[in-house]
């Protein structure tokens, strides 16, 4: 996820596709509502008519299987309205916070691209090699410079005819690349594939697209109907692309937000609640990776500049700290694991329990952390950035 539950209330639009909300997730569904109460659309994409069907302004009955085509066409409506009327979006979003200008290495070919068979380039032996897949000036990144002017001006041809405008563009740049690869998505072939008419395919891109408008904003909601197939990161990635060209993510009211089956499977992937996999998805380094090792260090070694808590106990044992997290700290045994279980100003405060977040202003010694049954003081070690280590 990457928005609270209470932010959907903000949302001008939500779209909610392959999840039945209401009934399965009733506590966000109640956000919803709330969304909904102030005018915002409610949009609930899914195979069968549901409890939240009845409570979306636009049911879109979906052929089962075909949510590539229906988001790949949403994609190719988007590039195709922004270009020729850019002043309906954001751009300043897609120019300053996304890689839309930049210029991809001249080596990259797009799976619709002669003799690539579906594949991207850099297939061999049954995985990727992604060298070409790089931006063409590794060192200093190079744009589209067209792609960077206000309202794209410099976009000369982009109201003109499709192959005219889109030819003006350098071949490898990010924007163009995805317009090659989604254009491919046009309604007709879209309608064939999802079984959903044209006339509501321009509808409800229609609408969602709206929130791509400065001030606005769009949350896409999910469940195991998009995951649970052979292709559920692509289907995924699609939403994060709709949602980078609209200026969807990082605002109140957007994002992309799963609805989970449980709290732990959210907790797990983006809390840090399990050793081997930190916030963002990404895995714990392990002891192949010297200069990342956050497990073992020696004695008065700092963490690059994040806060830490470090153990008396033998090898200096330490974790990283950051806010709103509860992190795995390790306790007194090398190679096991432990969690910071709260943090306060005395030894018996419990007001930040199930909390990894360290308060690195305290004045040194006057902090306690709680971690795995036992009580430490939390001690300075160095001034600059602030950190703290855990003495008995």
């Amino acid at each position: 996820m990457t928005n609270h539950w209470i932010d959907i209330r903000n949302a001008n639009c939500v779209l909610i596709i392959g999840s039945n909300a209401a009934e399965n997730h009733p506590i966000c569904m109640k956000y919803v509502l709330q969304a909904q109460d102030k005018g915002a659309k409610v949009i609930h994409v899914d195979p069968r008519y549901s409890r939240t069907s009845s409570k979306a302004d636009m049911f879109i009955r979906i052929r089962t299987g075909t949510d590539i085509a229906f988001m790949g066409g949403m994609i190719y409506w988007i590039l195709e309205d922004m270009r020729r009327d850019p002043t309906k979006y954001n751009l300043r979003y897609v120019q300053q916070y996304t890689n839309a200008a930049y210029i991809v290495n001249a080596g990259v070919k797009l799976p619709g691209d002669a003799d690539q068979n579906g594949l991207f380039s850099g297939w061999a032996d049954g995985k990727y090699d992604v060298a070409t897949w790089k931006y063409a000036n590794t060192s200093a990144a190079t744009a589209e410079a067209k792609l960077l002017t206000a309202d794209w001006d410099g976009w000369t041809n982009r109201a003109a005819d499709e192959n005219t405008a889109w030819g003006e563009l350098d071949n490898d740049c990010v924007l163009k690349l995805l317009w090659r690869n989604y254009r491919r998505y046009d309604k007709g072939t879209v309608s064939r594939i999802t079984g959903i008419s044209a006339d509501k395919l321009e509808a409800v891109y229609a609408e969602y697209a709206r929130t791509g408008a400065t001030g606005q904003a769009g949350t896409i909601m999910y469940a195991m109907g998009a995951t649970q197939h052979t292709y559920g990161s692509q289907n995924i990635r699609t939403y994060s692309i709709v949602q980078l060209l609209l200026g969807n993510i990082g605002v109140a009211g957007g994002g992309i937000n799963a609805l989970r089956g449980t709290s732990n499977v959210q907790g797990s992937t983006d809390q840090a609640l399990r050793e081997h996999i930190l916030p963002g998805y990404l895995k714990m380094t392990t002891d192949d990776e010297p200069s990342r090792r956050p497990w073992r260090r020696q004695p008065g070694e700092l963490v690059e500049e994040h806060a830490e808590v470090r153990t008396q106990s033998a090898g200096g044992l330490v974790a990283r700290c950051s806010a709103g997290g509860q992190l795995p700290v390790p306790p007194q045994e090398e190679g096991q694991r432990g969690q910071l279980h709260s943090y306060g100003p005395d030894p018996g405060h419990r007001g930040r329990e199930g909390r990894g977040a360290l308060d690195l202003g305290a004045e040194p010694g006057r902090g306690w952390a709680h971690i795995t049954g036992r009580t430490g003081r939390l001690e300075e070690t160095e001034v600059d950035g602030g950190k703290r280590h855990l003495v008995q």
